[in-house]
């Protein structure tokens, strides 16, 4: 081979090893595509980065496509925004199967709309921003914030407008607002957090009935207009914003990360911790017994914070 073809050669292969996206912005136009196995594989889970925070600072943000293996025999696919290996985002998953050996595609089409579509091109999740001039998906390197943006830069979509599951650092939100995290079973209940304007509170949901396990009030019945996240914790505000409740950590851990309702309705405030690489909560609203369901419907939790099986002892 000569000199010129083996240059050539050597040129096409460092492209084609190439990460996905050179780009620091998911532009207009752009597909990225996730192939899923030929056969259905239970227990299968796959993240696919889409866009990574700028520097090496840890823990980096990350944008990136998700697929998982459902219940029905195909799999469920979502875009989620990671902080390390944890998911601080999710778009709004379908309870749509792809089938086997079909692809989960992210796109940005020509017309502004952020969408997911499967091997037979039906969309599975949409930003709704058509026609209002979208140009690019922005990951924001310092809060997770995931944006797009139009020619001038201005936001026309935010996933810090749409919290599911967790607050991070940065995140402003109007009242009242809520999120709920989904039930790792279909049959069983889910969890909501509530910012209203007299309290927050932490909600339990069997099917069309709430019952609240936690709630926090400002003194002297203050109105709350505004909830704000930083790195000492969720402020809430009056509409002159001025703070009048505050959730801070209970102990120093260093700044906080983000604030998690978990799928067991727990509640807390977390830190990360370089020296393990992983994030230890610094404020837990609930002790362990005084979650709605520790012990599940047949057991009782003792003050050992062990669960006692009364089914076992013939108690229903």
């Amino acid at each position: 081979m000569s000199p010129g073809c083996t240059w050539g050669a050597l040129l096409l292969a460092a492209l084609l090893l190439q990460p996905a996206l050179s780009s620091p912005d998911f532009r207009v136009g752009a597909r990225f595509a996730v192939r899923l196995p030929g056969a259905y594989q239970p227990g299968f889970a796959q993240r696919t980065t889409v866009l990574e925070a700028a520097g090496k600072r840890e823990p980096r943000f990350a944008a990136a496509v998700s697929v998982e293996a459902g219940t029905g025999g195909g799999y469920l696919c979502s875009l989620v925004v990671l902080l390390a290996n944890v998911t601080v985002w999710a778009s709004d998953r379908s309870d749509q199967e792809f089938a086997a050996r079909a692809v989960c595609q992210l796109e940005l089409t020509e017309d502004g709309q952020l969408r997911l579509t499967d091997g037979a091109r039906a969309v599975v999740w949409w930003s709704g921003t058509a026609g209002q001039g979208a140009k690019a998906l922005h990951l924001d390197s310092k809060t997770g914030n995931l944006r797009l943006l139009d020619d001038k830069k201005h936001t026309v979509w935010q996933s810090f407008d749409k919290p599911t599951g967790k607050l991070l650092p940065g995140q402003w939100l109007r009242l009242p607002s809520y999120f709920t995290v989904s039930p790792a079973k279909i049959s069983s209940p889910f969890y909501s957090l509530e910012l209203d304007g007299d309290k927050i509170a932490a909600y339990i949901y069997f099917g069309e009935r709430k019952y609240s396990y936690w709630e926090l009030t400002p003194s002297s019945n203050q109105a709350m207009a505004f909830a704000g996240m930083d790195e000492s914790g969720l402020t809430m505000y009056d509409g002159r914003r001025r703070p009048v409740a505050k959730i801070s950590p209970a102990v120093n851990k260093g700044p906080v990360r983000f604030l998690a309702l978990g799928d067991d309705g727990s509640l807390g405030l977390y830190a990360y911790d370089s020296r393990h690489g992983n994030f230890t909560p610094s404020y837990e609203a609930l002790a362990f017994c005084d979650l709605p369901l520790s012990c599940g419907v047949l057991a009782v939790c003792s003050l050992s914070g062990s669960c006692r099986d009364f089914a076992a002892r013939g108690v229903r």
